[in-house]
C-alpha cells in the first residue's frame, strides 16, 4: 500500500498541467477547449503502473455488461396464508419448503411451521403456540420441533427475548426464562441475535457477548463468552455452528464445539467485517453488507491470506432498494430467499430470489457514478432511477470496497488515482471538496460546467436551486462545477442586546466586539483555546489573513497578533457548568454568541429557545470587507460533478437533475435529509413539517417535541398542558418558513473553491499549538506563521 500512496502523490503533484481538447457543449452548441486530466510518472518515483496494479490487485474498468442480477419469484403458498420473515424458509431436494406463517380465515387464523410442496399444499405442520397472546421473536426448528424466543411484558418492563418455548416433539409446555442465563440483564430484555439448532438439535441463543447452548428438551448445556463478542452465527449445511467473533488479528469465524464446550479453531476473516452469516451451496459462506450487495466469500488454501469475496446479488442491477431488503436465507450462489419491506416500516413476506442471466449494454448508455461516501438513501435512489428510465443505466463504482483498517482513506486515493491516470474515467463523481478525486478535478478544471444545463432546465433551474448553493459551488469566473442533493449550514446566533443587532462582520470587528465585552459576558460559552478558532471563524478560519488568488498573506499584523492573545486567555479545558446554569446564562445577556446548525426546518424555528427571546441575529462567522460571501456557510456535502471525460452529457445531467428533484428522494418529504437543494422541494417540505403541529423546544436545546393535532380544540388543550421541561412551545406559521427560505436563499454562501487549504490551516494550528505551550510570545508566532505560509504559497503558485 507504500507504494500505491506514493504513486497518488506524485501524480496529484504533478497535475498541474492539463491537455485540452475541443468539445461541442450539447446545450448551448459552442465548441470550446476543455481540460482534460493528464498525468506523467516521474522517473524518480520509482515505481510503474503494473505494480501499483499489482498490489491492488483489482483493476476498475468502465462496465459492459452486468452481472449479480437476481429475479423475484412469489413463493407457492396457501389462500388466507402470510409467510413472516422471522423463520428463514428452507428448500429441500423435491423443491419444497418449510415456512413460518399464519394460515386460515382471521377468525380461526393459526401460527404454522409448514412444508408445502410447489402446488401449495401442505404436506406437515407444527402448530406454534403464542404464551398469553407474546409477541415471537426468532424461531428456529430441528426436525419435528420449533423454538422459539418471544417479547413479553411482566410488571410493566418490556422483556424481548428473555424467554424460549418449545412446540412440537421437544414441547416443554412453558415458556423457560432465561433471565439470570446471560451477564446482560438490562430491565428492557436481551438482544438476541440469533436462535439456532445445530445437526444434533441442540439449541444456540446468541447475543453480542454470549452463547448459550441447550439440549433439545432446553436444559443448559454450558455457555460461552469470546473475548472479541459476537457479531453473528448461524450453521453450516452439516449442522456446525460458527460465530463470528475476535478483534484484530483474531477476528475470524470459529465453530462452536458441544463436546469440548469450546470454541474450535478458527478461519480468520482478516479486514473483512460483517454482521450476518448465512451457509449455502457455492462458497464457504455468504453476507450482505446492507447496503451494495450479497457477497459470497471462499478462504483461502494458504493461510494468512484474506478470504476472496464475490459478488453474488447486486443490489443496484436485481433493482433491490437496500432499504427494503432483508436477508434471510442462502440455498446456493444461484437461489438466494430474502423479503421486502418498505419506508413505512411495514415489512413484506419471504421471496426467493433466482439467478438471471448478465445483461450486456451495447443497446444502452450507461453513466457511471463513482464515490466512496454516500447517504443512506443514494443506492436506492439510483436503484429507483434504473427502474424508472428505460434507455440509461445508472452503474455504481463505490470505491470504499478498497478501504482497510491500515489505510481507512485508500479508496479516496485510489479513486483519485485512477482518474487522474485515467485508468478509469466515470462520467461523473460524489463527493466533496475536501476529498482529493474532486479537489484536483475541480482545481484543474477538467469538469462540465452545469450552468447551461439549469439555465435550460425548467425543474432545476437557476431559479429553483437556492442562490446560495450555486454561489458555492461557482468557481470565481462564474463556472458551477458541481450540485449537491442537499447541505446543511453552520453559523452564528448573536443577541441582539449586547451586539446591537448588527448582522453581518469582519474579522477586526468580531475582535473589537470580544474585547469590549465587560468581565462577567462571555463571547461565547465553553470556549477553549483548542476550539475557539473553529467555533468563532468557522470553516475558513484563516481567510482574512491569506489572498489564495493573490498568492499573498498578511499573518504579521496586529488583527492576527490580538487573536492569538485572545486564545491564550482561553481555559485549556472546557468548564461546563449544569445545563440550567447555562441556559439561565444566555437569557441573563451573559453570553453573546452561540454557533447554530441548520439540516431543517425545526432547527430555524427552535431559535428563540436559545435566549428565550426573539431579539436575537443570525449575525454569522465574519467576512472580509468587498466581499459577496455570507456569514453562514454551506457543510461540506456529497455533491455531483460530471467529468469533462464525460461523453453522454445529456444523459448524465438527466441523472443528476432526477437525483435531484425526484420526490421519492425524500421519502414522503420527510427531512430524513438534510435541506433539500431545490426551493420548491424544500418549501413543500417545511409546510408539511409544520402543518397542525406545536413543537415545544427546551431551553436546554437538547430535546425536541412535535405534535400533530388535526382536531383545533386538541390543539389548544394542548398548548395550555404543563410543560415538563424549562422552554418554548410554538406552533409555525407559513411566515417562518417564507422566513426560512429567505435566509436560505440570502443568508448562505461562501465559495468552496475559496477555502483555505488544510495544509494552510495546519501550519497556522501547528504554530499556535507551540505559542500556547508558552514557548513564545504572540508576535514571534505571527512572524514565524507568516514566513511559512509565504514559503507554500510561493511553492504552490
Amino acid at each position: 500500500m507504500k507504494k500505491l500512496t506514493s504513486l497518488l502523490l506524485a501524480g496529484l503533484l504533478l497535475l498541474t498541467s492539463c491537455r485540452t481538447e475541443n468539445v461541442v457543449d450539447p446545450v448551448t452548441g459552442e465548441t470550446s477547449k476543455k481540460p482534460v486530466l493528464s498525468f506523467k510518472a516521474e522517473d524518480s518515483a520509482g515505481e510503474t503502473d503494473k505494480e501499483a496494479e499489482a498490489e491492488t490487485e483489482e483493476i476498475v474498468t468502465r462496465t459492459t455488461h452486468l452481472t449479480g442480477i437476481f429475479k423475484k419469484e412469489i413463493l407457492p403458498r396457501q389462500n388466507h396464508s402470510y409467510y413472516k420473515k422471522t423463520y428463514p424458509p428452507e428448500i429441500d431436494e423435491d423443491g419444497n419448503i418449510r415456512v413460518f406463517g399464519q394460515f386460515g380465515q382471521v377468525d380461526e387464523r393459526k401460527n404454522l411451521l409448514a412444508t408445502i410442496n410447489s402446488e401449495g399444499e401442505i404436506l406437515n405442520q407444527i402448530e406454534v403456540v403464542k404464551y398469553n397472546n407474546n409477541n415471537i421473536w426468532q424461531i428456529a426448528a430441528y426436525e419435528d420441533t420449533v423454538y422459539y424466543t418471544q417479547r413479553t411484558t411482566e410488571g410493566g418492563v418490556g422483556q424481548l427475548g428473555a424467554y424460549i418455548t418449545a412446540c412440537g416433539a421437544h414441547n416443554t409446555g412453558k415458556m423457560l426464562d432465561l433471565t439470570g442465563q446471560f451477564s446482560d440483564t438490562s430491565s428492557y430484555g436481551f438482544n438476541m441475535i440469533a436462535l439456532c439448532t445445530d445437526g444434533d438439535g441442540n439449541v444456540y441463543l446468541a447475543t453480542e457477548a454470549e452463547v448459550a447452548v441447550l439440549t433439545p428438551d432446553l436444559e443448559m448445556i454450558f455457555m460461552l463468552r469470546p473475548d472479541g463478542g459476537i457479531s453473528a452465527m448461524n450453521r453450516d449445511r452439516d449442522g456446525v455452528m460458527y460465530i463470528v467473533s475476535g478483534e484484530g488479528d483474531s477476528y475470524g469465524l470459529y465453530p462452536i464445539d458441544p463436546e469440548k464446550k469450546a470454541l474450535g479453531t478458527p478461519r480468520l476473516l482478516g479486514d473483512l467485517r460483517i454482521e450476518n452469516l448465512f451457509f449455502g451451496d457455492g462458497y464457504d459462506f455468504y453476507y450482505t453488507d446492507y447496503e451494495t450487495a450479497v457477497f459470497g466469500v471462499n478462504f483461502p488454501a494458504e493461510e494468512g491470506k484474506t478470504p476472496r469475496q464475490t459478488v453474488v446479488l447486486n443490489y443496484n442491477y436485481s433493482g433491490v432498494d437496500h432499504t427494503a431488503f432483508h436477508l434471510l436465507g442462502v440455498v446456493d450462489e444461484e437461489t438466494i430467499i430474502a423479503s421486502d419491506s418498505f419506508y413505512n416500516g411495514n415489512t413484506g413476506g419471504p421471496l426467493l430470489f433466482r439467478k438471471a442471466p448478465d445483461r450486456p449494454l451495447e443497446d444502452i448508455v450507461v453513466i457511471e457514478i463513482a464515490y466512496t461516501t454516500s447517504d443512506y438513501y443514494f443506492e436506492a435512489d439510483v436503484m429507483e432511477f434504473n427502474n424508472t428510465y428505460s434507455n440509461i443505466m445508472v452503474v455504481l463504482q463505490d470505491y470504499s470496497r478498497f478501504n482497510n483498517a491500515i489505510e481507512p482513506d485508500a479508496g479516496e486515493k485510489r479513486l483519485a488515482m485512477d482518474v487522474a491516470t485515467g485508468v478509469y474515467r466515470p462520467d461523473i463523481i460524489l463527493g466533496t471538496y475536501d476529498q482529493p478525486v474532486v479537489k484536483t478535478v475541480v482545481d484543474s478544471g477538467s469538469f462540465v460546467n452545469l450552468m447551461p444545463y439549469i439555465n435550460a432546465d425548467p425543474i432545476v433551474s437557476k431559479d429553483n436551486i437556492f442562490p446560495s448553493v450555486i454561489y458555492s459551488y461557482s468557481t470565481d469566473d462564474g463556472k458551477l462545477w458541481g450540485l449537491p442533493l442537499d447541505f446543511e449550514v453552520t453559523t452564528l446566533v448573536a443577541n441582539d442586546v449586547l451586539t446591537g443587532g448588527a448582522s453581518d462582520w469582519n474579522f477586526t470587528e468580531m475582535m473589537d466586539f470580544a474585547a469590549s465585552l465587560p468581565r462577567d459576558v462571555s463571547v461565547m460559552q465553553n470556549l477553549t483555546q483548542s476550539n475557539a478558532v473553529s467555533k468563532l471563524l468557522g470553516i475558513n478560519a484563516y481567510a482574512a489573513f491569506v489572498d489564495l488568488s493573490a498568492g499573498t498573506c498578511n499573518f504579521d499584523t496586529p488583527e492576527f497578533t490580538a487573536l492569538l492573545e485572545f486564545l491564550r486567555s482561553l481555559p485549556t479545558e472546557e468548564r461546563r457548568g449544569t445545563e440550567e446554569e447555562e441556559y439561565l446564562a444566555r437569557h441573563n445577556n451573559q453570553v453573546a454568541l452561540y454557533p447554530w446548525h441548520f439540516s431543517e426546518v425545526t432547527d430555524w424555528l427552535k431559535l428563540d429557545a436559545i435566549y428565550n427571546s426573539p431579539a436575537h441575529t443570525l449575525i454569522g462567522y465574519p467576512v472580509n470587507d468587498g466581499s459577496s460571501d455570507k456569514g453562514a456557510q454551506l457543510a461540506f456535502t456529497e455533491s455531483y460533478t460530471m467529468l469533462s471525460s464525460c461523453e453522454n452529457r445529456n444523459e448524465a445531467w438527466a441523472v443528476i437533475r432526477t437525483l435531484l428533484s425526484m420526490d421519492y428522494a425524500y421519502r414522503e418529504f420527510r427531512f430524513v435529509r438534510n435541506i433539500p437543494a431545490l426551493i420548491d422541494r424544500c418549501t413543500t417540505m417545511a409546510k408539511s413539517a409544520i402543518a397542525n403541529t406545536i413543537y415545544t423546544f427546551d431551553f436546554g436545546l437538547g430535546g425536541t417535541q412535535a405534535s400533530t393535532y388535526k382536531n383545533e380544540e386538541v390543539r389548544e388543550w394542548a398548548l395550555s398542558a404543563p410543560m415538563r421541561e424549562p422552554g418554548i412551545r410554538m406552533v409555525p406559521t407559513g411566515e417562518m418558513v417564507d422566513a426560512f427560505i429567505e435566509f436560505l436563499k440570502n443568508g448562505v454562501g461562501q465559495r468552496i473553491t475559496n477555502r483555505i487549504p488544510d495544509e494552510i490551516s495546519k501550519i497556522v494550528n501547528e504554530e499556535i499549538e507551540t505559542y500556547l505551550t508558552g514557548v513564545k510570545n504572540a508576535s514571534e508566532c505571527a512572524r514565524i506563521i507568516q514566513s511559512r505560509i509565504n514559503i507554500w504559497l510561493a511553492e504552490h503558485e
